[in-house]
């Protein structure tokens, strides 16, 4: 028990050596950030770290980082009287006005020159949920303009997604047409989708009690519930969160890599049906490096679903889901685990994903939101360390 204690410890010594080199890496790459955000802003790309500098309340980047973006996202909801133009797939605009109105409330993909991008057909209501939770988090940070500015863009965002909800099973429906990634195989009640619909909420929940809104904070509470009910009822499968529901209504039983975000949820923090979830995504999609691929290989037993055979983006290693695994870990108290795994990604931090076989080609350009989750896990490792009265010995 001892040199088990003793080689946690080793391993823990390893992993925070480095957090003064990714701390100022971290500021670099946020500044870089700073700098481009008139030009291009994903909305996905940027969740992470600015989740990260509110929760460390870091007002060094609020002038130069938060509130750019914070002014980006008011003027880049779809909206009638705010939105001035929306860019759709491979060049195609449709009729603005009914296409604005339909939409109403979503966010586009990314923002580039100032103009709204939609990959697809439509608006995917992943950036909607992640654009309005930014948007919440920044506006934290400046309370006077959130009546003014935030709630009502909160409550256009809450009206477009419950629109999108599939009411018979309760849970946010994803249709043809609407997602950023045409190949990813995600259409139908997605586990992803609604674990960062969740994690909207929450967030939402709070901002509406602070701010008084009674009748606001009775829907969201409702909503929640009959989300939380409908994703035990419809995408837990025996052992694990499933991938999906299809929208031909069939199970998708696929072990896949990004419901790890269930750990970044309130809602899941130590629930045992997550515990044995992490447990069985490192069964079987763990490589022999450790690492975890995106989804199951093929054929992998009888009775996952056999979509995604290619090993390319969608079967290849992505570095920012195997650092929120090991987050999770460390969050769920599995220290042991999650640091030696954090280890081994410190050295891919700067690829968004690589090939899950080589651990050679793949695409860079991921440090910013991989240091902000790493350093996230390193200070949950600290504050482990401080209760447990083990911080002395490192």
């Amino acid at each position: 028990m001892e040199k088990e204690k003793e080689d946690l410890l080793e391993q823990v010594r390893s992993l925070l050596s480095h957090k003064e080199d990714i701390k100022a890496e971290f500021h670099r790459e946020v500044l870089n950030l700073g700098r481009n955000i008139d030009k291009k802003l994903r909305i996905r790309d940027i969740f992470h770290p600015i989740l990260y500098i509110t929760e460390k309340k870091d007002i060094r980047y609020y002038d130069l980082v938060l509130e750019p973006i914070k002014n980006i996202l008011y003027r880049a909801q779809i909206y009638p009287k705010e939105t001035a133009e929306v860019l759709v797939n491979m060049g195609k605009t449709p009729k603005k006005e009914s296409f604005i109105n339909t939409h109403a409330g979503a966010y586009p993909t990314e923002i580039v020159n100032g103009e709204l991008i939609i990959y697809r057909e439509k608006p995917e209501i992943d950036s909607t949920a992640i654009a309005t939770t930014i948007l919440l988090e920044i506006g934290l940070l400046n309370k006077s303009d959130i009546e003014k500015n935030v709630i009502p863009r909160v409550k256009n965002s809450l009206k477009y997604l419950s629109n999108r909800e599939f009411k018979v099973a309760g849970l946010l429906y994803q249709g043809p047409g609407e997602d950023w990634a045409p190949r990813a195989g995600r259409e139908g009640l997605v586990t992803y989708s609604n674990t960062i619909y969740l994690i909207f909420l929450e967030k939402t929940m709070n901002l509406f009690i602070s701010y008084g809104e009674k009748s606001m904070v009775d829907i969201v509470r409702d909503r929640m519930s009959k989300l939380v009910d409908a994703i035990n009822k419809h995408l837990w499968y025996n052992h694990y969160y499933i991938n999906r529901v299809t929208s031909h209504g069939v199970a998708d039983l696929t072990y896949i890599l990004d419901t790890i975000y269930l750990g970044l949820t309130k809602t899941y923090e130590k629930d045992e049906r997550l515990k044995t979830h992490i447990n069985t995504l490192a069964k079987t999609l763990k490589t022999k490096t450790g690492l975890l691929r995106l989804n199951t290989p093929l054929n992998y037993n009888d009775y996952v679903a056999k979509i995604n055979p290619h090993e390319d983006i969608n079967g290849g290693i992505w570095i920012h889901l195997n650092t929120l695994y090991a987050y999770t870990l460390i969050n769920n108290q599995d220290l042991s685990n999650g640091v030696e795994l954090l280890n081994k990604l410190l050295r891919y931090r700067n690829y968004i994903w690589i090939d899950s076989k080589e651990l050679k080609k793949g695409v860079k350009g991921g440090t910013l939101i991989n240091d902000s989750l790493i350093l996230k896990s390193m200070e949950k490792v600290e504050n482990i360390l401080k209760k447990e009265k083990l911080t002395e010995k490192l």
